[in-house]
């Protein structure tokens, strides 16, 4: 996706997601360190899926007092493109 034709929030973008085979196990289980092979010639093909993500945009605000004051560093897309 080029700056060209970026989205904005509200907007819809459809992203790439890996499928774990099985029961992938715990984050713990699939860490692997340097050393360790990672493929071999029994490997199997990757699949992925396709998935619609909605785009949202949060700041946080800049006054606790008041949230609906913008975070203090924001820029607007349009603007920034100048």
């Amino acid at each position: 996706m080029s700056i060209t034709n970026a989205k904005q929030p509200g907007q819809t973008v459809q992203l790439d997601r890996y499928r774990f085979f099985g029961n992938p196990g715990s984050k713990e289980s699939r860490e692997r360190t340097a050393e360790q092979t990672i493929g071999t010639a029994n490997s199997r093909n990757i699949v992925k899926d396709k998935v619609l993500v909605t785009l949202k945009e949060y700041t946080g605000p800049a006054d606790p007092s008041d949230p609906t004051q913008p975070s203090t560093f924001k820029i607007a897309k349009p603007l920034a493109l100048v």
